[in-house]
């Protein structure tokens, strides 16, 4: 789950013509349009990379869709080749990647795309007289990220064009990046689902909820902790937890008019620059950029998977959920749950399924998946994630143990097999007690480490 933003950089091959006012408000008043986009897109709380990542459901169609954006042509023909793919994926790993991702980038550009014949060297490509543009790929694949850069040289070059001894340049360059799902993990040799060592820091706020990702898009982690009183964006570093932004709840939204006596808080990370978040604790759930500026309200809900919302009930959530835009509704019958988790599980066909988690106030947890129901029969607490932590398809459940004693909390994770089965894969002992939990996206070699918010700090369980 760690996107990038879409760069376009333009260059002009040679020096434009002076024109007069008239000419020249014809041809400015479009691009003063397109400046102004970002902050349209900014106001209506939806990025390409949101969008993309609602579309599709893989890394694979992510990207494609994010690229396509970009350099899609309604009426010019186009071809897509791959230059290279660097991985350390066996050779006839890489010629499939590339093939799938040149296919599902063609798909997305529109019918008057094709695949141009890999044989074929893309320099020759990009000179080759005729009407058809060319898009030029360069895939980079590693255990944590998944980048693709894109170069659009365009067709039908002119007469004196085709005898310059230097290649032209692009018309459009972009690029795209994501963390590896596990269709992209199937690539790459398999990682062991064995917890190897805990680093722990401290924090001078105890965390409700956690949320671990990019959220500016630089490519680096972040995790986000939601205390009651602020939430805080940082790293962890020398055993201690470093905010690097913070903004107070007064400042964001007001108190609720029925809090819970025990808060209880949601947040996830949606996108580079999207992060939403909700607590018991205020009138409104809310969409925050990575300034922590609201960018988005829900009066009176509190967010909870997938672009859903929910009303807060006395004794927690009501299990009814709906689409954030709309209001509550003041008379459902619906009970309630008071925690929750979800995740959209990419197996290695590149198919795709949602994973939800929610406790019953008995502390029974629900498990669906793509609407069907998977029993457990031990009760849990009340932090849970869900993810796939190794990379093989299989989600994990990430739960903790329903006990009023600290002192004999735990982690406890287990694998939903292929054939709905669960498999305990290892767990933890948590003396401090469990606060939060949350999965970061991958790192390397290892399982995707395990944010875990304690009575006594953060432990990051790699």
């Amino acid at each position: 789950m760690h996107p990038s933003a879409l760069v376009i950089v333009n260059l002009p091959e040679r020096p434009q013509p002076a024109y007069s006012s008239q000419t020249t408000m014809r041809i400015w008043w479009p691009l003063a349009l397109f400046a102004l986009f970002p902050y349209v897109s900014r106001a209506e709380g939806r990025t390409t990379t949101e969008v993309c990542n609602e579309r599709q459901a893989t890394a694979v169609g992510q990207i494609a869709c994010e690229l396509a954006q970009t350099l899609k042509a309604e009426s010019q023909p186009m071809r897509v080749v791959v230059r290279e793919v660097t991985s350390t994926a066996a050779v006839e790993h890489r010629a499939e990647l590339a093939r799938r991702l040149a296919a599902a980038l063609a798909g997305q550009l529109g019918p008057n795309a094709r695949l141009a014949d890999p044989a074929l060297d893309e320099r020759a490509l990009a000179h080759t007289p005729g009407s058809e543009a060319t898009v030029v790929l360069a895939i980079e694949l590693s255990r944590d990220r998944f980048s693709v850069n894109a170069e659009l040289y365009a067709g039908a070059p002119g007469f004196w064009e085709r005898f310059r001894p230097s290649r032209p340049g692009a018309a459009l360059r972009a690029q795209a990046a994501r963390s590896i799902d596990a269709e992209l993990a199937g690539y790459l040799p398999p990682v062991k689902l064995v917890l190897t060592r805990i680093d722990k820091a401290r924090i001078d706020e105890p965390s409700v909820a956690l949320a671990c990702g990019d959220l500016d898009g630089d490519g680096a982690i972040e995790i986000v902790s939601v205390g009651r009183r602020r939430i805080q964006v940082g790293r962890i570093r020398g055993g201690s937890f470093e905010a690097e932004l913070s903004r107070a709840w007064s400042e964001l939204s007001e108190v609720a008019p029925r809090p819970l006596r025990e808060p209880l808080a949601t947040a996830s990370i949606l996108a580079p620059n999207v992060f939403r978040v909700g607590i018991t604790d205020r009138a409104d759930g809310l969409d925050l950029d990575a300034r922590l500026a609201p960018v988005a309200r829900h009066a009176g809900l509190v967010p909870t998977w997938f672009g859903a919302c929910a009303s807060v009930v006395f004794n927690g959530f009501s299990s009814e959920q709906s689409a954030c835009g709309k209001k509550p509704n003041p008379n459902s019958s619906a009970g309630s749950i008071d925690a929750l988790a979800g995740a959209r599980v990419v197996r290695r066909d590149g198919s795709s399924s949602e994973v939800r988690l929610s406790r019953q106030p008995n502390a029974e947890l629900q498990i669906d998946v793509a609407g069907k129901r998977v029993p457990l029969d031990e009760k849990v607490g009340t932090s849970l994630a869900v993810g796939d932590l190794d990379g093989d398809g299989q989600p994990e459940l990430i739960t903790t143990l329903d006990t009023l004693d600290p002192s004999a909390d735990a982690v406890v994770v287990r694998t939903l097999t292929t054939e709905g089965k669960l498999v305990e894969a290892f767990r933890t002992s948590v003396p401090a007690g469990v606060r939060a939990v949350a999965v970061c996206p991958s790192e390397g070699e290892l399982l995707k480490p395990l944010v875990i918010a304690t009575g006594d700090g953060l432990w990051i369980a790699r």
